[in-house]
């Protein structure tokens, strides 16, 4: 989800640049400028690159300068589409991965001493499986927007609109887990 939305402050930028200058070049240029320097700041606080954010940025520079070398800010609207595109399979691979393939993925980002109970598999999957038909919707929603709505629509719908549809889907995982954890306390009785 972080890598979600750092991928949206690059259209923040590009927003608020091109309200201010009225110029789709310097526009774009921001934007790529100002992923990169993410790129750099997330490299010095870390001490290591992030690769999610190095594909980020090359895929906003190849689509920024084709956008620009075209006169066309379409190319520039599609790249959330396309990094989101790219999560698609990956999603896919878990959802009908092994279980003991997804132990042993997920346990290497557990805390010393946890481990990802059988139990929550299902669950797990299905929460991947949610959130991958949700990022395809998505995905759609972004090329639509970005073919035939104003630019502040594009990027409600690219940015903050991807969150505000979570909502829902977080609010059915609470209920879920709720009504599991209470079918749990009843058999214990």
């Amino acid at each position: 989800m972080t890598f979600l939305f750092l991928q949206f402050l690059p259209i923040v930028v590009f927003v608020v640049v091109d309200s201010v200058i009225d110029n789709t070049v310097i526009s774009i240029i921001s934007a790529v400028l100002f992923t990169a320097v993410q790129a750099v700041i997330t490299w010095h606080a870390s001490g290591r690159f992030d690769y999610f954010l190095l594909a980020d940025l090359a895929i906003i520079a190849v689509m920024g300068g084709v956008s620009i070398a075209t006169n066309d800010d379409r190319f520039f609207k599609v790249k959330p589409a396309i990094i989101e595109a790219l999560c698609v399979p990956f999603l896919l691979f878990f959802v009908f991965a092994s279980d003991r393939f997804i132990i042993n993925y997920f346990g290497r980002y557990m805390p010393p001493g946890r481990k990802l109970a059988d139990a929550a598999l299902p669950l797990l999957k299905r929460m991947l499986l949610i959130m991958t038909v949700y990022i395809a919707f998505h995905v759609m929603a972004i090329i639509y927007t970005a073919e035939h709505s104003s630019r502040t629509m594009w990027a409600f719908v690219s940015g903050p609109g991807f969150y505000f549809v979570l909502i829902p889907i977080m609010a059915y995982m609470a209920m879920e887990r709720y009504r599991r954890s209470r079918a749990v306390k009843r058999q214990g009785e």
